[in-house]
This record gives structure tokens, sequence and C-alpha cells, in this order.
């Protein structure tokens, strides 16, 4: 007589369980719904600070999302969070766990965030030069008359835009902490990886 305890996700931890369950779900609704996808991403991927679409909350809720465009931005995620979680998380506790992957994540969008403080003035500059450019071409002038004729309200418009198509979405940076985590605990463990195939500490 089968057991339901002896399931497939029976045998995982609670936290580690419902993070995947949780991630899975939000990738169907932004796959297949395309209202929910374009909601989320403005509301719930991780903008640039300075940019109009920014929220604090994206922070945390970033993580939380994968893009749609193949299944293995989520796929990879969620494998590895399922072949080290699992381990990580009965030795640390499922709350000590928790608490250490959000921080994971959330640490990841502060270096992101960081990261973007530093090159913003120059990813817009480029941005900005480019599509004066792609204008200056369509209209038939030169980049002197299109700069002339640009005004600093289409300017600032076109500036709001670009700083807001800066999004970041994944789990990675708290998958990352998670493998970090797990080669700190287990130096020695022998593991086989892609294409290596001897297994290796």
């Amino acid at each position: 007589m089968n057991r339901s305890g002896n399931s497939f996700f029976s045998i995982m931890p609670p936290v580690t369980k419902h993070l995947i369950i949780i991630n899975v779900l939000i990738w169907l609704a932004m796959m297949f719904v395309g209202k929910i996808d374009n909601m989320m991403i403005k509301y719930g991927a991780l903008h640039y600070v300075g940019a109009t679409d920014f929220n604090v909350l994206q922070l945390f809720t970033y993580m939380f999302m994968h893009s749609t465009q193949s299944i293995a931005h989520l796929f990879f995620n969620m494998f590895t969070l399922f072949m080290f979680g699992i381990t990580l998380e009965r030795v640390l506790g499922g709350k000590r766990f928790l608490f250490y992957y959000i921080s994971c994540g959330i640490g990841a969008a502060l270096i992101q965030e960081a990261t973007w403080a530093f090159t913003i003035n120059k990813f817009v500059s480029d941005n900005l030069e480019m599509t004066i450019a792609h204008w200056a071409y369509d209209n038939h002038l030169s980049m002197a008359q299109a700069n002339d004729l640009v005004s600093s309200a289409q300017i600032a418009s076109l500036r709001a835009q670009i700083e807001n198509a800066l999004i970041t979405v994944g789990a990675s940076g708290a998958i990352y902490g998670v493998l970090l985590a797990f080669g700190m605990l287990f130096p020695n463990r022998p593991l086989y990886l892609m294409f290596i195939p001897v297994p290796i500490k």
C-alpha cells in the first residue's frame, strides 16, 4: 500500500517546498495571463531606485518572479533550490533558512541597485543618444537639428522611460546564497556537476 508520506513533495521540508510552489505559481500566472505579467513587471520587478516605477517592496517581490521568455530561468533556480535547499533547511531549521534565503535575495537587490547607481548616467546618455539618432534618421534630420528640436520635457520623459526599462527578476541572488552556505557547511561533500563525469568536492 502506497503511503502519501512517501510522495515527491512530502520529502521536502516545508520552507523549500513552499518557496518552489510560490515561484512556479507566479511564473505560471505571468506566463499565461498577459495583463498579470505586465502588472507584475511594473509593480513587482526590481527597478532602479531613481525610476518612477520603483517601490521599496520590489527589493522583496522581485525574487519570486522569473523570465517568461523560457522555462530555463525558473527551472535552474528551482532545481538548485531543491538540490541544496533541502539539506540546508534541515541543518538550519525552517525559520533560520527562510530568514537567510530572504536576506540573500534582498542583499542581491541592494548590490544590483548600487551597480545601477554607478552606471545609470552612461546607460541613460547612450540610450538617449541612440533614441534621438533613430528619430533623426526617421525624420531625415541631422543630429544637430534633432537635438535642437527635442525639448527638455521630451528628454525628461525619455529618461524616465529608459530608467523604468531597467528591471531585474529572479531568485538567483537568494539561490547563490544557498550555494554559498552549502559550500561553507559541507566543503568536502562530493558532487556531480554537469559535463564533469567524476565527483568533485
